[in-house]
Formats: C-alpha cells, structure tokens, sequence
C-alpha cells in the first residue's frame, strides 16, 4: 500500500476540516475511514459514504462449503464406484476429495457488510480478519456517533 500515492488521490476528495483517521488496504481496494465518512478508492474511481446514511453494518466469516461438499462427493463416488474406475483414478480421487475437504474446513471468507441509505446493492469488503474487525469497529463508532448529532 503506497500512503503517499494514496493521500495525493485524496487532496480533491476532502474537504477542508476532514481528516484521514486510517487507510484498510483489502481486496481489490483501498479503504478510507475520516472523520466524516468512508472512502473507497478501486483504481481511478473514488466512491464515498457518509456515516450518517449507513442503515447496518455487519461482520461475517465463512467457510468454503462448496469445497466441502465437493470433497466429500467426491471421496465417497470413489469409494462407490470403485470397480469401475481405473486403478490410477482410484487412488487420486479420495486424495483429491480429502485435500478439497481440507481447504473447505481450513479457509474462511472474512467480509464486512455495509448497507447504505441509496446505494442499491449491499456494499462489501473483503481482507484480512484483524484489518475487517478495525474497519468495522472504526465504521461503527463513526455512524453511532452520527446518529447522536441527528438526535
């Protein structure tokens, strides 16, 4: 993550008592958290989002249960067709199937959710787990905190 190159592409996009508090590199994006809003930089495009028009926030983790399912399919169709099957492929199938079982249990999807006032569709970030918990405490704390000034 390159802050300078980062912090130039901002100098149109803040306003003049707005501050950055933090930069989130995630996938495909770089996420930034001021005083005022969130802004989403993904390449030339610039999107931002008031604090105070955001309805939720929500953190999930998920697993790859496609992959799991996928390996346990595919071990028990070895074993089932067993007798039919070359020898070579028969012996593959069930390691195939187990390393797919492996990578269904052992890799988890860690996505933060925001649902924006406007935006139609619901607004994900995708990273690192310690990265997604800061953004979400950060996110949190800031439409809270917007909520009160409207109150």
């Amino acid at each position: 993550m390159n802050v300078d190159k980062i912090t130039k592409q901002l100098e149109n996009v803040l306003t003049e008592d707005e501050e950055i508090e933090k930069i989130f590199s995630l996938t495909g994006r770089n996420v930034i958290a001021t005083n005022k809003r969130l802004v989403e930089l993904k390449g030339n495009t610039t999107i931002d989002y008031d604090y105070s028009h955001i309805s939720s926030i929500e953190y999930s983790s998920r697993r790859s249960l496609w992959a799991l399912i996928l390996g346990i399919v595919i071990v028990i169709a070895a074993f089932y067709f067993s007798d039919e099957i070359p020898r070579l492929a028969r012996s593959g199938l069930p390691m195939i199937g187990g390393i797919l079982i492996l990578g269904g249990l052992l890799y988890k999807r860690e996505l933060v959710k925001i649902h924006v006032v406007g935006v139609p569709d619901t607004v994900e970030y995708e990273g690192a787990r310690t990265t997604l918990e800061s953004l979400f405490n950060i996110v949190r704390k800031k439409h809270f905190a917007s909520k009160k000034d409207i109150d």
